[in-house]
C-alpha cells in the first residue's frame, strides 16, 4: 500500500463525514448546490485571499519563483503563501491543465478551511516537506470541495459516465474517480459499461 493511500486510510470516519457537510456548508455560503461546479476563484475570495498565478509571482519575485522553477517547475502545484499564521494568498502554477489547476487550488482551501498551521514548505537542504497527516486531510477535503459524494452520486444517476461526471464538475477523470472509489458511490450507482 502506497504511503498516500495508507495516510489516507487513516483517516477518521468521523472527520471523512464531517468534511463532506463542511463542504456543504462552504457551498451554501457560495450558493452553490451540491451538483454545482465550484468556482475554486470564488472560494478563494470568499476566503478573503488573493489567487497568484505563478508566472505572475516570477515577474513580480522573480528570485522566490526561481527556487520554484529550478528544483522542477512542471512539479509545483500550489502552496497557501503565508506570513506566520496569516495567509497571504495563493500561489498556483498557471502551466498546469485548468482541471489540475482548480484541484490544487482547492487542496490549498482545504488546508486553510480546516485550520492547518502553516510550516516551513522547505527542509535545510532545499527539498519540499509535508506534514503527512495534514497532507492526508487536505487530499480528502480538496476533493470534496469540488466533487461533493451526494452532488457525484445525483449527477450519476443522470448520466452513468465518470467521463460526464468530470466535464459536469470540471474536474479531471482521475479526481472525479477518486471521489467515486473512495465514497461509497460504487454502492449507490453502477457506472455505464
Amino acid at each position: 500500500m502506497s504511503g498516500s493511500r495508507r495516510r489516507r486510510d487513516e483517516l477518521s470516519l468521523e472527520f471523512r463525514l464531517n468534511v463532506e457537510k463542511l463542504s456543504t456548508t462552504w457551498r451554501r455560503e457560495l450558493g452553490l448546490t451540491l451538483t454545482c461546479e465550484l468556482d475554486t476563484s470564488a472560494l478563494v475570495d470568499r476566503l478573503g485571499l488573493p489567487l497568484l498565478p505563478l508566472s505572475d509571482l516570477a515577474r513580480e519575485v522573480p528570485r522566490a519563483a526561481y527556487h520554484l522553477y529550478a528544483i522542477d517547475g512542471s512539479a509545483f502545484s500550489a502552496a497557501a503563501v503565508c506570513h506566520g499564521a496569516q495567509p497571504l494568498g495563493i500561489v498556483f502554477n498557471d502551466e498546469h491543465e485548468p482541471e489540475r489547476q482548480r484541484a490544487d487550488v482547492a487542496h490549498e482551501c482545504a488546508h486553510l478551511i480546516l485550520g492547518h498551521q502553516p510550516t516551513a514548505v522547505f527542509d535545510g537542504f532545499g527539498r519540499r516537506q509535508y506534514p503527512e497527516r495534514l497532507e492526508a486531510e487536505a487530499s480528502w477535503f480538496g476533493p470534496t470541495l469540488l466533487v461533493p459524494r451526494n452532488g457525484l452520486v445525483s449527477v450519476l444517476r443522470d448520466d452513468p459516465r465518470l467521463e460526464a461526471a468530470a466535464r459536469h464538475f470540471n474536474v479531471s477523470v482521475p479526481l472525479a474517480r477518486f471521489v467515486y472509489n473512495t465514497r461509497g458511490c460504487k454502492r449507490l450507482v453502477p457506472l455505464a459499461a
